[in-house]
């Protein structure tokens, strides 16, 4: 697992022990804490589905795992209509580790008893604000929490701008997400700012004397 900076340890554990949607502001490290999830749950006794990727981010994702354990990273599937059919992708699933899976391909698996609803570990969604703009991942939600009690979800997002805009977006979100906890972090929150000033930029002045001409 990557080393957390303090404040991304306690975000860390925070999403851990909730089913829960997190808010930081941009540029907090939200990639680091996502992809230390998808370590941890890359491991054939789980089954653990990642949704709303897109494919630079699953990339990175899967060169971070790659990088770090080959172990792990070989739990940690891409499933699509070009690498599996769909005969084969009940026995897929049934391997364990975690997945990244298109919201359509995931519709229709679930639908069809593909994949066993009731044994899914958990659910682990990237770009949350985008919950609300998508008919598919709430379908997908709740489904899997009308079958499965017990599984997690837990939801990322570092958009909190999209948050402001609208009427009631986090309450909307939350309830389309089936959480009931909010974790926000934006840059002046005590224990981010306590780490940024451990580590402040060196600027360096440059003046520039006029020519004579």
């Amino acid at each position: 697992m990557d080393a957390l900076l303090e404040y991304e340890n306690q975000i860390y554990l925070d999403m851990f022990h909730n089913d829960a949607l997190l808010v930081m502001a941009e540029g907090l490290g939200i990639e680091r804490i996502f992809s230390n999830f998808i370590k941890l749950y890359c491991d054939p006794t789980n089954l653990v589905i990642i949704l709303n990727t897109h494919e630079a981010e699953e990339q990175y994702f899967t060169n971070k795992l790659k990088g770090n354990s080959i172990l792990e990273y070989e739990h940690l599937t891409k499933i699509t209509t070009e690498t599996h059919s769909q005969s084969e992708r009940s026995q897929v699933y049934l391997k364990g580790g975690c997945f990244f899976v298109t919201s359509r391909i995931l519709v229709v698996d679930m639908l069809t008893d593909r994949i066993p609803i009731d044994l899914i570990t958990g659910i682990l969604v990237y770009n949350a604000h985008k919950i609300i703009d998508s008919c598919q991942e709430t379908f997908i939600l709740r489904m899997f929490r009308q079958k499965n009690k017990k599984g997690f979800i837990k939801a990322f997002s570092d958009n909190p701008i999209y948050f402001t805009k609208g009427f009631s977006k986090v309450e909307r979100v939350m309830k389309n997400l089936f959480v009931k906890k909010l974790f926000i972090y934006p840059r002046f929150h005590i224990d981010v700012e306590s780490e940024l000033t451990k580590h402040k930029p060196d600027v360096i002045e440059i003046h520039v004397g006029l020519s004579e001409n």
